[in-house]
């Protein structure tokens, strides 16, 4: 899954005659693999990508290992928890370049909820909490982050699903890498999906 995100905002200065523009980029892209070795149980594993312009953070990279178990999957419903060691590599955009990148490991838990109405409605709720197992440097903020996914698909025919969901992240170290950083990050999307 690949996530771009782009903002631009363009200023005048009337009195001198100026134009500033910016552009704020954020990409994730991410990849997990699952394999069941038990009928509820399975090895996780999952890579994933970032850059985020709002926190400086020109390339991150995550590799994550671990178990999973499935609480239930049924046609209507289904619940999952993973629990894993995480590697995390950024890469920060500063002038001048850090001499080598921030790395660290840390814990990876993750809660997957789906759940659909007899309307055909489908509820989904994905959640995910990173915590660095290494002690931050003197002045920096606890490296933990809590993301989630939340959304609604309804099936409207022929095909054709309407769906809502509204991204948020808590990064609580944000303003290490970027002082004017906001902690807090929320993302609204409305879309159509076509399904042969």
């Amino acid at each position: 899954m690949i996530t771009p995100n782009s903002q631009s905002t363009t200023s005048y200065d009337y009195a001198n005659g100026l134009v500033f523009k910016t552009r704020l980029r954020r990409s994730i892209g991410s990849y997990s693999l699952n394999w069941f070795f038990l009928p509820r149980w399975y090895w996780t594993n999952k890579i994933s990508a970032e850059q985020d312009d709002s926190r400086n953070i020109q390339e991150e990279y995550r590799a994550s290992s671990g178990l999973g178990h499935l609480f239930w999957e049924t046609t209507k419903s289904s619940l999952d928890f993973e629990a894993g060691l995480q590697y995390n590599r950024t890469y920060l955009d500063q002038n001048p370049p850090p001499v080598q990148p921030d790395t660290y490991p840390g814990i990876r838990l993750a809660a997957n909820f789906r759940h659909t109405y007899r309307s055909g409605l489908n509820f989904y709720h994905k959640s995910q909490f990173n915590r660095s197992l290494a002690a931050p440097e003197p002045g920096d903020s606890d490296r933990w982050e809590l993301r989630t996914d939340t959304g609604l698909n309804f099936p409207l025919g022929f095909g054709i699903s309407a769906n809502f969901s509204v991204e948020w992240a808590y990064i609580n170290h944000a303003r290490d890498q970027n002082i004017n950083a906001s902690r807090k990050d929320t993302i609204y999307r409305l879309g159509a999906n076509y399904a042969w």
